[in-house]
């Protein structure tokens, strides 16, 4: 079970072991610690988060994260165990300048950032039929831009190649996405209007 939380505002807290302020935890579905946890005895996976939002797996057992930044650089990040997504010290992607502190902390960069900020939320990893051009890529719901933004990877999904968006300011502000098994898209949005089933020539209009 992955659990995200935020920095409640106490920026000084995600780059603290000793506080789960600004990490993402990871637990067995009875409660207890995985001794494959970084930490011994610590729920925490990874550390360095300011908002993380949305979480999906894809087919090969990655999985990916949404991540709302202060007033720039909201991020897509690759989970990975141990590692450090930042937060405070570096936002968005390392510089030359940055470089060093970058190193010292393990950190992992983002696949992709936003600036100004979309407020990403939901994500769901789709490799449907039912909308050949959307295989092998991430939905994210987005808040803010009220939007879903399709970010495409790459085979190895080494790399975003690139972005685009669909249903802008079409349902408001977007919180989720549903995908069923016969590829069926739902999503729930911060509305009166629970939610909105999505078809796929729809997505072509």
């Amino acid at each position: 079970l992955l659990l995200s939380v935020g920095d409640i505002k106490e920026t000084g807290k995600p780059q603290d072991i000793n506080s789960l302020n600004g990490k993402m935890l990871r637990y067995r579905l009875n409660g207890s610690i995985p001794n494959t946890n970084p930490i011994p005895s610590s729920p925490i996976f990874s550390l360095g988060h300011r908002n993380p939002q949305g979480i999906a797996e894809d087919n090969e057992g990655n999985i990916w994260i949404s991540e709302h930044g202060q007033s720039s650089n909201d991020e897509l990040n690759k989970l990975e165990n141990g590692r450090n997504y930042g937060w405070p010290l570096v936002t968005g992607n390392c510089t030359s300048a940055s470089q060093s502190l970058c190193d010292s902390l393990n950190m992992a960069e983002p696949y992709e950032t936003w600036s100004p900020t979309i407020a990403p939320a939901g994500v769901v990893y789709f490799n449907e039929p039912s909308i050949p051009e959307w295989q092998n890529s991430l939905l994210i719901a987005c808040l803010k831009e009220q939007r879903i933004m399709v970010s495409h990877f790459n085979a190895d999904k080494s790399a975003v190649t690139h972005s685009d968006w669909v249903f802008q300011y079409q349902f408001g502000r977007i919180r989720d996405i549903l995908l069923l098994p016969n590829g069926r898209l739902f999503v729930c949005t911060s509305n009166p209007v629970s939610y909105t089933h999505l078809r796929a020539h729809e997505t072509r209009g």
